[in-house]
Order: C-alpha cells, then structure tokens, then sequence
C-alpha cells in the first residue's frame, strides 16, 4: 500500500515539530543541571582546596603522565609497529643511551629522558633510538651519509682553522 504525498507531508511536519519542541525542552533542562552542577562543582572545588592545596595539580599531571604513555604505546604501534616491551627492550640493549652521541639524558621537544625511535623512511626498518637532537639532526640532512661526512668534514675543517683541538 502507497503512502499518499499528504501523509507524507504531513508525517514529515509532525517530526519537525516533534524534534523541534524535544530540542527546546531538552536545551531548557541541559541549562539548569549545568547551572545547578556548576554551583555543586564550585563548592566541591573549593572543598578539595581547602584539604589538600596541591590536589588539582598533582590530578592533572597524573591525568597528563597517563595520556601521554597511552598515545606513546599507540604511537610505537602504529608508526613503528613495536610493543612498549620491544622498546624497552632496545633501550636496555643501548644501555638507556643514544646510539651516536651516548647520552643518557635525551632533551627534545616532546618529553625530555624519551630515546626516539630511529627508522630509515624508505624501508620503515628500525635502526635504533636516538636522543631528539640527533634524531633531528639525521633527519634534517635527509638521512644521507654523504651529507653528514660533508657537515663533518665542514666542522672541522673550521676547527682547524681556529686552532680547536677536539
């Protein structure tokens, strides 16, 4: 059986209107519980601060530690395809240190005392971790041994100059 264009229409309307006066109730409602949740949670704050000064601050910074190892699993999985487990375990082989400069404190844009995972971009293979410096450094000439001899070679050669023993 075909529904004629008037019911049609006429069911079309009614779910405007319908939706239309759910909306507006359902605004009205969301307005008051959070202008009711916004006193309770002020006094709740004030409370908390009151027992313990340093209580938001240490939250927050547990609630930034935790998302911050979760997007770093998700991170070596996803662009690296390894575990938590398998880089740890590359940083227990490089004994913690970069792999070209040796430190054992990395400094870097991201979290300072983090190895980077270094890859070669053509094959995705993983050649070891490295402190952000280097790891900027290797990706800034591109990744190509020709150019790090050339600044090598372009350091020292200003060194000689200067009369700089390394």
């Amino acid at each position: 059986m075909r529904t004629s264009e008037a019911a049609k229409a006429n069911a079309s309307s009614y779910q405007r209107a319908y939706y239309h006066r759910i909306k507006t109730t359902d605004q009205v409602r969301y307005e008051e519980l959070l202008k009711y949740n916004r006193e309770r949670h002020k006094a709740w704050a004030a409370k908390k601060l009151s027992e313990d000064p340093e209580y938001f601050r240490k939250r927050n910074k547990e609630r930034l530690d935790r998302t911050f190892d979760q997007r770093r699993r998700r991170n070596l999985m996803a662009c690296y395809g390894i575990t938590e487990d398998q880089y740890r375990a590359m940083e227990v082989a490089q004994k913690g240190c970069c792999a070209i400069c040796g430190t054992d404190k990395p400094r870097g844009r991201a979290r300072a005392g983090k190895l980077r995972v270094d890859h070669d971009h053509k094959t995705k293979q993983i050649r070891g971790l490295l402190c952000g410096t280097c790891n900027s450094a290797i990706g800034l000439l591109r990744d190509d041994p020709k150019l790090l001899i050339k600044a090598a070679q372009y350091i020292e050669s200003f060194m000689e100059v200067a009369g700089v023993v390394k």
